[in-house]
């Protein structure tokens, strides 16, 4: 059963009510895993991050979040970046293409463009602050935390 507490609302489990809550929300405040970070990209919401300790693919999520300019990534949380994170707007949706159709498409018509050029077509409306190519790594902003 709902409880209050304070400013907080907690909520038993549940699916449906969770994606209604995630609509509603200005922002989420989660470890840096990837299905809930990229429906918050998907929805525009701000994110607040913490990678779990000794998970290395929360690491990389948190390090692309950082680098696309799309998440705040903290190592504790703290009263001053909490309030800092609050004032923070959020962000343009992202209109993820439909890939998987995509693909199955490109397969079935016998591949009449180069896997390149299906991707460069794909991701073409999808505004990239940097560049996905071999020098990446060196794009990324010193100093994983905030």
């Amino acid at each position: 059963q709902e409880q209050q507490l304070g400013h907080l609302t907690v909520k038993p489990l549940s699916h449906i009510e969770f994606h209604r809550d995630l609509q509603d929300c200005f922002g989420v405040i989660s470890n840096a895993g990837f299905e809930l970070a990229s429906e918050c990209l998907a929805l525009g919401k701000k994110l607040l991050v913490k990678p779990l300790a000794g998970q290395f693919e929360q690491l990389s999520n948190a390090l692309a979040l950082q680098a696309l300019n799309r998440g705040t990534v903290i190592e504790t949380l703290n009263k001053k970046t909490l309030g800092k994170w609050l004032c923070k707007p959020c962000h343009d949706q992202i209109d993820y293409p439909d890939v998987a159709t995509a693909l199955a498409q490109w397969i079935e018509s016998g591949r009449e463009q180069s896997l390149e050029e299906l991707a460069d077509e794909l991701w073409s409306g999808i505004d990239m602050p940097i560049s996905f190519d071999r020098r990446f790594g060196r794009n990324l902003l010193p100093g994983i935390v905030s």
